[in-house]
């Protein structure tokens, strides 16, 4: 399925933004002029492009206060996807609970997130990304503590177990979740956007998910 997705994906064109944004870069080279020489200064820009360490030194010096918004911004999301979601399996463990049961409720807490990431993308359609993400991001802060209280409390319930891990924390996590990416890749230019996409968000999550 991977392999099908990537070649699906090379396969797609480039958006009318970047396409804008390589001509009007390649412009600026010799060959750049907007007559015959057009293509051949965009062969040249890319063949010089790349994910090279001058292009991350430039995104960093550049765009240092958006890569500092997004990181915090990711910070509740990272911690309680990559952390709480398999935490929960030990907590319960911890609290006298059965690790199988949830285990079985993480693994249903997942399906459950991506049944609701198509009414949470029609939600951002009609609201837009902003808005829909800083409604996530305050139920995820007045949820998160109550939902680990709740599972402390009941831990050795199975349904409790169940409606805790496999409903309320997708939808805390579906709400400012699903969309964070479409957020994340607005906050940068289209000229340095996968390089700056690639940079705070691994950081953000390395930092709040991985660390934590």
């Amino acid at each position: 399925p991977s392999y099908y997705c990537i070649r699906q994906l090379m396969r797609m064109p480039e958006t009318e933004a970047f396409q804008a944004a390589q001509r009007e870069r390649a412009s600026a080279l010799p060959n750049g002029d907007p007559g015959f020489g057009q293509e051949s200064a965009l062969e040249e820009l890319q063949a010089s492009a790349g994910t090279s360490w001058d292009d991350t030194k430039h995104v960093l010096q550049n765009h240092w206060r958006r890569i500092g918004l997004v990181v915090l911004s990711m910070a509740g999301v990272s911690s309680m996807w990559y952390t709480a979601s398999p935490y929960s399996i030990s907590y319960v463990d911890d609290h006298g609970g059965s690790d199988n049961v949830a285990t079985a409720a993480v693994m249903l807490a997942h399906l459950m997130v991506l049944c609701l990431c198509i009414p949470v993308g029609f939600l951002t359609d009609k609201f837009g990304v902003g808005r829909v993400l800083l409604a996530g991001s305050v139920v995820l802060v007045g949820s998160a503590i109550p939902c680990i209280s709740l599972l402390s409390a009941h831990a050795t319930d199975e349904l409790s177990v169940y409606l805790i891990i496999a409903v309320m924390m997708p939808l805390m996590i579906a709400l400012s979740g699903s969309t964070i990416q479409l957020y994340v890749t607005e906050m940068f230019p289209t000229d340095v956007r996968y390089t700056a996409v690639g940079v705070s968000y691994n950081l953000a999550v390395g930092l709040f998910g991985g660390l934590s």
